[in-house]
């Protein structure tokens, strides 16, 4: 009787366990890069992917930060990664110049890219960067802002800003570039 009881416990596990993997088996894989590295801006597709969301919909998701040495646009351009995240400017940019990119949605409708001065030291307008020290983040992340000094017709000294924000907060830069969910509120 325990040996029937065994076979049956067995049978069943398999009844179970084999449309499970068949289901694993036809999920589509697809990578996302994000623009950078895992913090609250990102948190919707990980608690996406945390809740199953993503597999519900046939998609295996690996999800990939990214950081200042990860340029979305061309792990796209090359195949590397199926989606990425990154600014409406960067994209239009990109496309633009020939590369066949897709917004599939905008989650962020207003940009919270910003230059952050400290008080006191006469940096009141954008006006007020010519000629000083402005530290900017590499890559894709910069396009925005050069176009900024561009219209104002204002010449400043690029201090590449890596993924910190000490070079500003040494006094190495007289600003710094931030995003309104992160940076500011660090500082």
């Amino acid at each position: 009787m325990k040996s029937i009881l065994q076979f049956i416990v067995m049978m069943l596990t398999l009844v179970i366990i084999q449309p499970a993997q068949a289901a694993e088996e036809g999920l589509d894989k697809a990578s996302l890069l994000l623009q950078w590295t895992p913090q609250a801006q990102f948190a919707g597709y990980f608690m996406a992917q945390e809740k199953g969301f993503y597999r519900q919909q046939g998609i295996d998701l690996t999800i990939i930060p990214g950081g200042p040495d990860k340029v979305v646009s061309d792990s796209l351009a090359t195949g590397k990664v199926s989606f990425g995240t990154m600014f409406l400017s960067t994209a239009l940019k990109r496309r633009a110049a020939g590369m066949p990119l897709v917004n599939i949605g905008q989650i962020i409708q207003d940009s919270t890219l910003m230059l952050i001065a400290r008080t006191g030291t006469g940096i009141e307008s954008i006006a007020d960067l010519d000629q000083k020290k402005v530290a900017i983040w590499a890559n894709e992340f910069q396009i925005q802002l050069r176009m900024l000094f561009d219209q104002e017709g204002i010449e400043v000294v690029v201090v590449p800003q890596g993924g910190t924000m000490d070079l500003f907060l040494y006094g190495a830069a007289s600003a710094t570039s931030g995003l309104w969910y992160n940076e500011y509120h660090t500082i």
